[in-house]
């Protein structure tokens, strides 16, 4: 019994020091505020998931990456399943990259100002973030203006759809977080 108990009391601080580690490193910024205003891009927030947009061919295209079986399974957070999540979260599967299209500038977005260098970061990072550099289209039905390619890496719990923004901010030298899970704990660096 003391055993069982003793585990248990190890596996739930266990729990506690990872969760404690996570939300301090949500509020440490990484990168001093940017002060160039050359140019800047968009980040988009749903309050689980952030896209980057930018502006190329005369549209304004939204990047996402994230786990092939939620893209394609969870068209609305009413399809969402206990199953779906934990098979997302905890097997690593495939990753896909989600491209939208829109003609102008939605009202919620968030504008972050930047350095040309820093916007062709960022572009490289994206395209990186396709399977071989290439984007190697998934066909998905039912999606208007929004389009799916093969992504590179694997989803899990400790790399997400944000965890891929905020590396990309890292990475461009843009304010990020050291580590974030969630969407708010970006979006707010910018808002």
């Amino acid at each position: 019994m003391k055993r069982l108990i003793k585990g248990t009391l190890i596996v739930i601080s266990s729990i506690i020091a990872v969760i404690g580690i996570l939300y301090t490193l949500h509020h440490i910024p990484v990168n001093p505020l940017n002060s160039s205003t050359e140019t800047n891009f968009y980040l988009s927030d749903n309050g689980d998931h952030i896209d980057i947009i930018l502006e190329e061919d005369g549209i304004y295209k939204a990047y996402g990456w994230g786990s092939k079986i939620f893209f394609t399974e969870v068209k609305t957070w009413d399809d969402l399943t206990f199953g779906i999540a934990c098979q997302a979260l905890f097997t690593k599967p495939e990753s896909l990259v989600r491209e939208i299209h829109y003609s102008n500038v939605q009202s919620d977005w968030v504008k972050v100002d930047c350095s040309y260098k820093q916007l062709e970061r960022i572009k490289k990072s994206i395209k990186d973030s396709f399977k071989d550099g290439i984007k190697k289209p998934v066909i998905c039905k039912n999606y208007p203006n929004c389009y799916f390619y093969e992504g590179e890496g694997n989803y899990c719990v400790f790399k997400t759809c944000n965890t891929w923004v905020n590396s990309i901010l890292k990475d461009a030298g843009l304010r990020c977080c050291a580590y974030t899970v969630t969407s708010s704990a970006l979006i707010n660096k910018y808002k």
